[in-house]
């Protein structure tokens, strides 16, 4: 997308500061970010709730982990050309595509979180610290569709 120039992609994302991906930093956690945060967490219970059992039974909110990946653009748990999309869809789509694509990574990632769940005293650290190996958007847009 950007043929590899550092710095025309460092002009990029400075411009993309007031996008609506990076809300959450302009406050700290503002009511943007709690009502996003609470309407993803709404919709995990109904479309993915052996996932929010599995947060349930470790105590640890997805709000945390959402948050995290949100505040961070995705840059530490996908792929380049994903967090372009994710990007580039949050663009067009607005929130609902941010909604859908944390709900996809959720649904992808749902047998290493029950995995996970078994250590619960490492629960939180093993969401936070992996990247998200095998997921693409591309591969997952049957789902995301599918939700918006």
């Amino acid at each position: 997308l950007l043929a590899g120039n550092a710095q025309l992609a460092d002009d990029v994302l400075a411009r993309l500061n007031d996008c609506p991906l990076w809300f959450c930093k302009r406050d700290s956690i503002g009511d943007a970010t709690n009502q996003t945060l609470h309407d993803l967490q709404f919709m995990m219970q109904r479309k993915i709730p052996s996932i929010m059992l599995a947060f349930a039974s470790c105590e640890v909110s997805p709000s945390v982990i959402l948050l995290r990946w949100i505040e961070q653009s995705f840059l530490d748990v996908l792929d380049w050309s994903d967090v372009v999309k994710v990007l580039i869809g949050c663009l067009v789509f607005r929130e609902n595509f941010l909604h859908q694509i944390c709900l996809a990574i959720f649904r992808y990632l749902e047998k290493d979180l029950l995995q996970w769940a078994q250590e619960p005293d490492s629960f939180q650290g093993n969401v936070l610290d992996s990247r998200i190996l095998g997921f693409s958007i591309a591969n997952s847009m049957d789902f995301i569709e599918d939700k918006t």
